[in-house]
């Protein structure tokens, strides 16, 4: 494979941030160019962008042609939803998104730690909520499902009051509620202090109740996910399923991992950041979750699946131990993008051989085999 042989050897040598950059602009200025679209299905799996009936799913209301998204991360501020979509995703989840522009953490701030495994301490650099629902509002009519990964600015992070966290996610609600599909809190970043704490019971009960307030009273209400970090104990994984359980909303698991064995196979064991991509041991966190919170609610919840997603073993994998759709970001990089394509086509060619008739069949039949 071309990409993977010469393209990206060269690119893992290059600031990481930078050139993912560059890929979301060109993507955004193929879609301004007349018969850019056409252009940017040249580098999908096969050169077309594939699509299937067995891949057609609901998920708390929202309909996808696929089970495929790109992540929270890849494209913060929502410039380049066609242009993913054309290469195969059936949507995307765009942020983390912040009521005020935000720069982040000081560069540099994302690593190619390894083939497929990246290093971020990105710190949600963002540039606020009306940038991204302004670059969104042009997506509106075009039927592809967005999501928004909605979170806080850093220093209402150190507040210690609830009531501040739940108002700072309120107002990315409201301001982009119009353009939404769904709503993902994304309180899980291991990158700004104390932000891993609102996964907390006391303080997430509040955030949820606000948010699902805040997109009743604009209209009908929205779903929204928790997503959580990979580094929970299970003792606090069981106070979000308690309050996901409890409100009707669902659970993305997972972020980057801060496991210090992991980040230390890499030589960023004493580094800031969260590790995430192709290594094993990463996506078995993610999974055994997955299966966890399956077991725990009988699949009554919806989960998406991230983490380590690279090709259809390992999307398959997600599926079977209870999550639908799947999220990737690291691989849009370390795979390619053709990446999108290459799974799709491999989950239709499982279904086929194994007699399914479609992917919604698969969640959830392994979710038994992953002990704690």
């Amino acid at each position: 494979m071309i990409y993977k042989k010469i393209v990206s050897p060269v690119l893992d040598r290059l600031d990481s941030e930078t050139w993912h950059i560059k890929a979301r602009e060109a993507l955004h200025w193929a879609e301004m160019m007349p018969g850019g679209l056409k252009l940017v299905e040249q580098f999908a799996y096969k050169r077309k962008r594939f699509s299937h009936p067995k891949l057609h799913i609901n998920v708390a209301g929202v309909e996808f042609d696929n089970p495929l998204l790109a992540g929270a991360g890849w494209d913060k501020e929502g410039r380049a939803v066609r242009g993913i979509w054309q290469l195969g995703a059936a949507g995307g989840e765009f942020g983390g998104v912040l009521a005020h522009p935000q720069y982040g953490n000081p560069k540099p701030r994302q690593f190619v730690a390894a083939p497929g495994v990246v290093i971020n301490r990105l710190g949600f650099n963002s540039g606020g909520m009306s940038k991204v629902s302004t670059n969104l509002r042009k997506y509106f009519e075009s039927g592809i499902p967005v999501g928004i990964n909605v979170s806080e600015n850093k220093e209402v992070v150190q507040s210690e009051i609830p009531e501040d966290h739940a108002r700072a996610c309120v107002q990315v609600v409201y301001k982009t509620y119009h353009v939404a599909s769904w709503f993902t809190l994304g309180l899980s970043s291991p990158n700004t202090p104390k932000m891993r704490r609102l996964q907390g019971k006391q303080w997430l009960e509040c955030i949820v109740a606000s948010c699902l307030r805040a997109t009743g009273t604009m209209g009908r209400r929205k779903p929204l996910f928790i997503k959580i970090a990979p580094d929970l104990s299970w003792e606090e994984l069981d106070e979000v399923i308690e309050v996901a359980c409890g409100y009707g909303v669902g659970i993305v698991a997972s972020n980057t991992t801060i496991n210090t064995d992991i980040k230390g196979k890499y030589g960023f064991a004493d580094e800031a950041g969260g590790l995430s991509g192709d290594d094993p041991d990463f996506r078995a966190m993610s999974v055994m979750q997955i299966a966890y919170i399956y077991r725990k609610t009988g699949g009554s919840i919806s989960i998406m699946g991230a983490g380590g997603i690279k090709d259809a073993p390992t999307a398959l994998e997600k599926i079977k131990a209870g999550a639908l759709p799947l999220q990737i970001v690291s691989a849009i990089r370390g795979e390619g993008p053709t990446v999108f394509g290459r799974i799709n086509r491999g989950l239709v060619e499982y279904m086929d051989r194994e007699g399914v008739s479609s992917i919604q069949e698969l969640v959830g039949v392994d979710a038994a085999k992953y002990t704690t």
